[in-house]
């Protein structure tokens, strides 16, 4: 058996055994946890804007460290959006979807694939 052939059959199916099992068992643990009791009181009757509010708030670090920081976050935020883009813009990353689970989407164009490469590196 050549390395390709290992690779598309059974490494293919340990690597997505480990990674499915993983994902169960951290989900498992985040569910099986008690909940914490909520000693505020709502501020709002709005559940989700509070939670859209509060989301969008931690996505950037706090003011006072900001300027020292903001090199960094920026960073982190365009090379996770750059992977995204060549994950799921690649042809053949979306023809491995494919044959995996039978899913397709169009790919972006080759410009788009390109910047994200060269964005994420």
């Amino acid at each position: 058996m050549e390395l390709l052939q290992f690779a598309r059959g059974p490494g293919l199916v340990i690597a997505l055994i480990i990674f499915f099992a993983g994902s169960s068992w951290r989900l498992f643990s985040i569910f099986r946890r008690p909940a914490a009791r909520d000693l505020s009181e709502p501020r709002n009757a709005s559940v989700w804007r509070g939670a859209l509010r509060a989301i969008v708030a931690r996505m950037w670090h706090h003011r006072t460290f900001r300027p020292r920081t903001l090199a960094g976050t920026v960073n982190a935020y365009a090379y996770h959006i750059g992977l995204a883009i060549v994950f799921f813009g690649f042809v053949p990353h979306i023809g491995f979807i494919q044959r995996l689970t039978g899913w397709s989407w169009p790919a972006l164009p080759g410009w788009v694939f390109a910047v994200g490469a060269a964005v994420t590196f």
